[in-house]
């Protein structure tokens, strides 16, 4: 029965996260990536972190982020990570329609990936992040 359900492919959307510096603090500034071959739209994303921060268990907020489209080759903003945020366990689930399909993906980014070593261009960017 498994092998009946269909389950479109969601291959070609990206999270990145692009470190930025504001009053003498790392922040990470979060990107959403569409590197698929059509335009995305209608895309939902659901963020939230968790982790233990200073030796308690921590939970942010879960915010919901809506874009209406997203060419192909394009970035758009999500959302800003303070340092404390960075330092949890961030989870996006992404939704969106390619074309008449709805599409998910559920992407984790842990701290121990948004490190200086991480980096690469992202040329759609225009500057070094780090591409989940």
């Amino acid at each position: 029965m498994r092998k009946d359900i269909y389950i479109p492919n969601s291959d070609g959307v990206f999270i990145l996260a692009a470190p930025e510096w504001n009053d003498k603090q790392q922040h990470w500034r979060i990107f959403l990536l569409n590197r698929r071959n059509d335009d995305i739209t209608n895309i939902l994303i659901s963020a939230g972190g968790r982790g233990i921060l200073n030796g308690e268990e921590r939970k942010t907020a879960e915010l919901r982020y809506y874009i209406k489209s997203l060419k192909s080759g394009f970035v758009a903003p999500v959302e800003m990570l303070d340092q404390s945020a960075s330092q949890l366990k961030q989870t996006y689930w992404i939704t969106f329609y390619s074309g008449a399909e709805l599409c998910e993906l559920k992407l984790h980014v842990s701290p121990e990936i948004l490190i200086e070593e991480a980096l690469e261009d992202i040329a759609e960017l225009g500057q070094r992040a780090v591409c989940i």
